[in-house]
């Protein structure tokens, strides 16, 4: 498609969007100009009512309650603010990569500061009918080529025009959409210095025909197009289970083949060109799927083929313009009583006139006035005069049309905390609940939104953040940050890398790695208080427990720190922690561990037992063993006495005996080399050797056996 082409198919769905939501655009303006009226702009007036009036010198007030009602609503959706939550599905997504998901998010959320994005869409939604916020895509900074997603606010509710045919309430099947910007040609040049040499000619006025609305002499349109540009493409089923595109390989007719199954499909291919005036000055293909415009809307109809959009307003406008006009009118009855405090005779107060003049503005004791007249006559003394009152029927019809916008819009005095009839806290909390449920078709459509939002930002993510070793922030619940690594390459989706005990508590610090090409996952929104809010419920209901039971304290003592918000509660936290029982904390054994290890345990103490009765045994055998060696020495020392006295060399064979024991060896090859070395001394000395008893020696006592 040519660029000419392109432009006239973008200002031919320019054209049909505008016809379509002209007159309820028309109408939204009125509700967004209602809803902000006040004494100066006179919004909540008809022009010819509030025109009569002024000239007529009568009042003409604004009580402006309508946005009280609406901005009860928008702030209510501040303090429960829908929270994006990813959960996996299948492919070999993990809880772990999830987290991660999430966390990512909740990083691109905090840099983008994305809850103003968030609550500018809201109250467009809740005054206008609908709002609106956008995803980008941006350099993460001057010296990197990685880029980061982010959320931005769209300040202008109007500006976004988008395809009519859409069917979902988040706009997910848009197949266009335009971001629309009226300019002056000298912030044209400032803003966008480098198209102005482009443009040129385009600046000059156009015919209404063909281009009538996006240029002028002295204005120009800036427009943003997206559009659905589809790729038809054919889905093969293989043997082993895989699933193969015929877009993705170079072999098509081997791949169809070997397929066993196939479907035609289309992939959604977003395009992105930047109008300037009568010329398309720039484009580039979007990396995701869906348009990133993202829509919250109020109330949608279509009746008779016409759309109708509202916000909150437009039910209370009549109530409140009754409001303004018994309010204005009962002023004016006021106004047209009599201001004079006393009414009197002018005989009465004559020779007084100075002090009756200055008795409003004075302090005076007393006011003097004649009580008789010349001819001796009473004078009525003087009266003071009623003071104005109010007319009941304003004053009722102020109370009626003050009710009137309490049901229609469904919010009480509980509500909007004012004194109501209510006194026990369970039954205004019940009038408040009845009040959201009138109310929460508005938290619902801003849920859907960032459910939406989050889809925008689940199908980005694999493609922007794809660079091998990169690191990037996440974001716990709790507000700390984590380092995770981003590796495409690696089979599954998370891997942890263990910390050393000094990194742990670094955010610097790796700790996983993770593949975001990896599984698949699904988007939902949890709408509910933030973790502000929790940790505050937390707070509260920790210390109700430890107020009513003393004895459970200690065991929740380092959870009651930790949600609170006072300095060095994380310090105390940790020390509360390190005193807690380890079953306290699950890292003690469990119920059937304990068990285990009281049989083990007894099971000891009877091997203990039983090892004690057999020493005992045994040191009983021991004994009697010593006292037969006792006896057996005892007795064979009263033998070795009693062949002594009989026969000295009778005890030589009882020597060898013993002396065979103590040397462990036969004791023979010993004495036979003591007597030779004897021999061989006494020779050697001259000294003769004695001559040996032959006679055999007697057979020695056996000692018991060992």
């Amino acid at each position: 498609m040519t660029d000419e082409q392109l432009l006239q198919e973008a200002k031919d769905r320019f054209r049909r969007v505008k016809e379509y939501e002209s007159e309820a655009r028309s109408r939204q303006a009125d509700d967004l100009r209602f809803s902000q009226g006040d004494s100066t702009n006179m919004f909540q007036w008809p022009t010819e009512i509030a025109n009569n009036r002024i000239v007529s010198d009568k009042p003409c007030l604004t009580m402006n309650r309508v946005r009280q009602y609406c901005l009860n609503i928008v702030n209510d959706s501040r303090q429960h603010k829908p929270s994006i939550k990813i959960n996996p599905t299948g492919g070999g997504a993990s809880f772990d990569a999830a987290q991660i998901y999430e966390g990512v998010i909740r990083h691109i959320e905090y840099i983008s500061n994305a809850q103003q994005a968030y609550d500018s869409g809201s109250w467009w939604q809740v005054h206008a009918g609908i709002g609106w916020w956008r995803v980008i895509t941006d350099y993460a900074h001057d010296n990197t080529f990685d880029q980061e997603i982010l959320i931005k606010r769209i300040s202008d509710g109007f500006s976004v025009w988008m395809d009519p045919s859409i069917s979902e309430y988040d706009g997910s099947d848009a197949r266009w959409a335009f971001v629309v910007r009226d300019m002056d040609r000298d912030i044209f040049d400032r803003d966008y210095p480098r198209y102005r040499n482009l443009v040129g000619d385009a600046l000059v006025a156009l015919p209404d025909d063909d281009s009538s609305g996006w240029n002028d002499k002295n204005r120009i349109r800036v427009a943003e197009y997206f559009y659905r540009a589809d790729e038809d493409d054919t889905l093969h089923y293989m043997a082993d289970g895989s699933m193969l595109r015929e877009s993705q390989v170079e072999d098509r007719d081997s791949l169809r083949q070997n397929s066993m199954r196939s479907r035609d499909i289309t992939e959604p291919k977003i395009k992105w060109c930047l109008i300037a005036g009568n010329r398309i000055v720039e484009k580039r293909d979007w990396p995701g799927r869906y348009i990133p415009l993202v829509r919250v809307i109020g109330e949608e109809t279509v009746i008779d083929k016409k759309l109708d959009r509202k916000g909150h307003p437009r039910a209370l406008i009549d109530s409140q313009r009754a409001y303004n006009y018994y309010s204005s009118a009962s002023i004016e009855h006021v106004a047209l009583q009599s201001k004079v405090p006393y009414v009197t005779p002018l005989l009465a107060i004559e020779g007084f006139e100075n002090e009756w003049k200055n008795a409003n503005i004075s302090n005076l004791a007393y006011l003097p006035y004649n009580h008789m007249d010349d001819a001796g006559q009473e004078i009525p003394k003087p009266a003071r005069e009623q003071p104005p009152v109010f007319a009941d029927a304003y004053l009722k019809g102020m109370q009626v049309a003050q009710n009137e916008m309490s049901l229609v819009s469904g919010q009480f005095e509980a509500v909007l905390g004012e004194p109501s009839n209510e006194r026990s806290g369970k039954a205004i909390d019940a009038r408040q609940r009845n009040a959201l449920t009138s109310t929460y078709h508005y938290v619902d459509h801003l849920a859907t939104a960032i459910r939406y939002t989050g889809k925008i930002i689940l199908d980005l993510i694999p493609k922007i953040y794809d660079t091998p070793d990169r690191v990037i922030k996440i974001l716990n619940p709790d507000g700390s940050q984590q380092s995770v690594q981003v590796n495409p390459n690696m089979p599954q989706s998370v891997a942890k890398v263990p910390a050393l005990d000094e990194e742990s508590i670094d955010p610097a610090h790796i700790s996983m790695l993770w593949n975001p090409t990896v599984g698949e996952y699904l988007v939902q929104s949890d709408v509910g208080p933030a973790f502000q809010t929790r940790r505050l419920e937390a707070f509260n209901a920790l210390s109700d427990i430890m107020a009513q039971n003393e004895s459970v304290a200690p065991l929740v003592l380092d959870l009651w720190a930790k949600s609170s918000d006072f300095p060095l509660a994380d310090v105390m936290a940790e020390r509360f922690q390190r005193m807690l029982p380890p079953a306290a904390t699950g890292q003690g054994p469990s119920q059937q561990e304990q068990q285990m290890q009281q049989q083990i345990k007894a099971l000891q103490q009877t091997i203990v037992s039983q090892q004690a009765e057999l020493q005992k045994q045994k040191l009983k055998e021991i004994n009697k063993h010593s006292d037969d060696q006792i006896s057996w020495y005892d007795a064979e020392t009263k033998r070795m006495a009693t062949v002594a006295g009989i026969d000295p060399m009778a005890l030589r064979p009882i020597i060898r005996q013993l002396v065979t024991e103590v040397l462990g060896t036969p004791a023979e090859p010993v004495i036979a080399a003591h007597v030779a070395s004897d021999a061989a001394m006494r020779h050697d000395a001259g000294i003769q050797t004695p001559h040996a008893d032959a006679l055999p020696p007697p057979e020695p006592a056996q000692p018991p056996a060992q």
